[in-house]
């Protein structure tokens, strides 16, 4: 359900996470996208993780804060952060708002749209089965400071990539 466009101002920030105070009209919901007004040329989009009163949210930022000040104007987008989904999106690198990052063309508008944050499935519907998911992505199960006691095997990942044989 969407509400009217609260406005706000920024009332703290440190790093990443940004207190928004809201002086009229309701708090946001938590989990809805905040946008701010600023000059700057990257929108900066804020997300609602907890009401610390009646009058004030914090959230995360999801782009870099810098140049950010106390007193921005803050808009609430009356809805969450949604990405767009299905087919459009095979084969394309997009940051977590959706836009590309893989200099191809925008994704269109008519690309289906999923909210991020979405309720767990019924464990009905889960499946327990124990599943080798392939992702061509190596990790080391041993410790920098892992000595060996004798030689390794071929076979061995060893944390500082050093040929065995």
């Amino acid at each position: 359900m969407q509400q009217a466009a609260a406005l706000g101002r920024v009332l703290a920030l440190s790093g990443g996470v940004v207190d928004v105070r809201f002086d009229t009209g309701p708090l946001p919901a938590i989990h809805n996208a905040l946008d701010v007004l600023w000059d700057e040329t990257l929108p900066l989009v804020l997300e609602v993780e907890a009401a610390l009163n009646e009058h004030t949210v914090r959230t995360v930022a999801l782009q870099e804060t810098l140049g950010l000040a106390r007193q921005a104007p803050v808009r609430d987008t009356g809805a969450p952060l949604a990405v767009p989904v299905g087919e459009a999106l095979h084969g394309r690198l997009v940051n977590v708002l959706g836009p590309p990052g893989d200099g191809a063309a925008a994704i269109g508008d008519d690309a289906p749209r999923r909210v991020i944050h979405q309720a767990p499935l019924p464990l009905s519907k889960r499946r327990a089965a124990v599943e080798v998911s392939e992702t061509d992505i190596k990790i080391s199960t041993r410790s920098r400071d892992w000595r060996w006691t004798a030689r390794p095997p071929c076979s061995a990942v060893w944390a500082l990539a050093r040929p065995c044989c």
